[in-house]
């Protein structure tokens, strides 16, 4: 039987993988791609949750308003949604790539749901930027 160095068990710790882990992942969140992921992960988990939150108060005894609770859960969950979308750059070719690579049915209904949202809010400019986007898709 082979003897533990100890040497060899501490190197398993050492910190510079680690540090080159902690950089690709800063790189990776600062991407496009990561933004319009975390984008859709918003919209369709999002709507989930949300639906889950409802369902537990209207199992519950308590007197809440459930449409005010749905209300202001789309308020949270398309807000959030905008601030990862806000920060694509159309006139990026990076960012261009990244929606053509990304473009399956999760992130249209994401697009389409987020207009739904914005329209009835009358947030035009927002409704345009996701046409803007919708465009590269076809």
């Amino acid at each position: 039987m082979d003897k533990l160095n100890p040497k060899k068990l501490f190197e398993i710790f050492d910190k510079h993988p680690l540090n080159d882990l902690e950089e690709n992942l800063i790189s990776y969140k600062s991407s496009f791609k990561f933004k319009i992921e975390m984008f859709i992960k918003v919209v369709i988990y999002g709507d989930q949750w949300k639906k889950e939150v409802i369902s537990l108060f209207d199992n519950s005894n308590a007197d809440m308003d459930t449409n005010e609770i749905d209300r202001v859960g789309d308020f949270m969950l398309y807000t959030r949604a905008w601030y990862w979308l806000k920060q694509l750059d159309t006139t990026d070719e990076a960012c261009i790539n990244s929606l053509k690579e990304l473009n399956n049915p999760n992130l249209l209904v994401s697009i389409a749901k987020s207009i739904n949202y914005f329209e009835n809010g009358e947030e035009f400019e927002k409704c345009a930027f996701l046409v803007k986007i919708k465009g590269f898709l076809k």
